[in-house]
């Protein structure tokens, strides 16, 4: 049985628009030069905040340690449900530790009252001492 050319065609262009539709380009994390302006200050955190809702790993991590380096001198609060979950959710503790370092930069006192809150139900002394540290380090911001 043979199929019609334009059928062929239709279904290739389809594919090609879908294709290219879902393939979007990844945010640039290249953090802009110590002398940069504002401006790119301010785009460097929003392609944080992007990369770390989209759904790639790598993405994700390499945000978390941009944010832990610059978090001084970026807004990513945006993304602070972003950083939490990370933290709250993630099974590899080096992922959450990260997470909470991050989220010890965003100086936001919904932040600070969560860590908290989590702090007093956390079984791991250690980890309980971190996530209160990251706590009061919000509380100061």
């Amino acid at each position: 049985m043979e199929v019609p050319m334009k059928r062929i065609t239709l279904l290739s262009a389809l594919f090609l628009v879908f294709a290219f539709s879902v393939r979007a380009d990844p945010p640039n994390l290249t953090p802009p030069p110590a002398d940069a302006d504002e401006t790119a200050w301010t785009q460097f955190g929003e392609n944080l905040v992007v990369a770390l809702k989209s759904d790639n790993d790598g993405l994700q991590l390499s945000a978390l340690q941009h944010i832990v380096v610059y978090g001084d001198q970026i807004d990513v609060s945006d993304a602070k449900f972003e950083l939490v979950r990370l933290f709250r959710d993630n099974k590899d503790d080096r992922v959450r530790m990260t997470a909470l370092n991050a989220l010890s930069k965003l100086n936001d006192s919904w932040v600070a009252d969560f860590l908290n809150r989590t702090a007093r139900f956390e079984s791991d002394p250690h980890m309980a001492g971190l996530i209160y540290h990251a706590a009061v380090a919000n509380e100061r911001g």
